[in-house]
């Protein structure tokens, strides 16, 4: 987690705590020499998808890093990160989105992936404007916990609706009773 959501205001008043540089170059260094892609996620606390993106787009031109976003902790003047549930509108996205394809053009890179963690309809608000961007893809993940009856309505109600290539769901080991087995997430669809 590249910004991470904090439970106080903190002395500039954005309710967030970014990873310093050293530490990020160092998840880089480490996941190029093991061929693993790196996801940067940010959580925006008080800031906005544009003010992160100038923190983490000298990442961006790695060709093994990517980027998430988390609208849980996207958090409107009366929000606490950790109490509320907050959300973004599909046009961060959508700039989220032009900035990526931005870098893949300008940099002659692979597709960048971007996740966008969603467990409530409020999370993304104005989701049915998403649309493709090149060069990047977009992959709505249903995030939360649960049985896998609940994931497997969650994922069917806020990952699929856009009608984009790419859905995910994610699986919380310790959390989630009981865990939903490979065969189960194999048969979602898409």
């Amino acid at each position: 987690i590249a910004s991470v959501a904090q439970g106080e205001a903190g002395v500039d008043g954005t309710w967030l705590a970014q990873t310093d540089e050293e530490t990020i170059r160092d998840y880089i260094a480490f996941t190029q020499a093991n061929d693993i892609l790196l996801i940067l996620d940010v959580q925006l606390g008080r800031t906005s998808i544009q003010d992160e993106w100038e923190f983490i787009a000298p990442y961006m031109t790695e060709p093994n890093v990517h980027l998430a976003i988390d609208p849980e902790f996207a958090m409107g003047e009366d929000q606490v990160p950790g109490v509320d549930i907050g959300s973004i509108d599909a046009e961060d996205i959508a700039f989220a989105q032009e900035q990526l394809s931005d870098v893949v053009a300008e940099n002659d890179l692979p597709p960048k992936v971007l996740i966008v963690h969603r467990f409530t309809d409020g999370m993304v608000t104005n989701a049915g404007d998403l649309d493709e961007v090149d060069g990047v893809q977009l992959v709505v993940e249903v995030d939360g916990f649960g049985d896998p009856a609940s994931k497997t309505e969650s994922y069917q109600l806020f990952a699929t609706d856009g009608g984009f290539a790419f859905a995910g769901i994610k699986l919380f080991y310790d959390q989630d009773h009981p865990l939903m087995q490979p065969e189960d997430v194999l048969a979602l669809d898409p």
